[in-house]
């Protein structure tokens, strides 16, 4: 996962007068605590974008990041499996992980 992570879009020198603030996710991504973005907009970004807007963002956001409950079973049932378990959470978070750059 970390090879993907130096693979994906970094902010760029030209892009760097767009850039207002980071906001960051809370959570570890797992099925008990998923990836989640806070609705409303920090202090320092609600002068530039509309509060309803970012709200549907966080939230669009925040459904996508949510585990199904077939990641969340299969999850559990693969523990019996050891090994299978950790390929199968590494790829979990390896889609969700893409499924929301794409959503950024």
């Amino acid at each position: 996962m970390a090879l993907e992570l130096r693979q994906s879009k970094t902010m760029k020198s030209h892009e760097l007068m767009y850039h207002v603030h980071r906001i960051s996710c809370f959570g570890s991504n797992t099925e008990e605590e998923p990836w989640m973005l806070p609705v409303s907009a920090p202090e320092e970004v609600r002068k530039y974008v509309h509060p309803q807007v970012f709200r549907s963002f966080a939230e669009s956001f925040n459904q996508a990041a949510r585990w199904c409950k077939s990641e969340y079973w299969l999850t559990k049932a693969s523990m019996l499996l050891y090994p299978f378990y950790w390929y199968y959470l590494d790829h979990v978070k390896k889609r969700k992980f893409n499924l929301l750059l794409v959503k950024l």
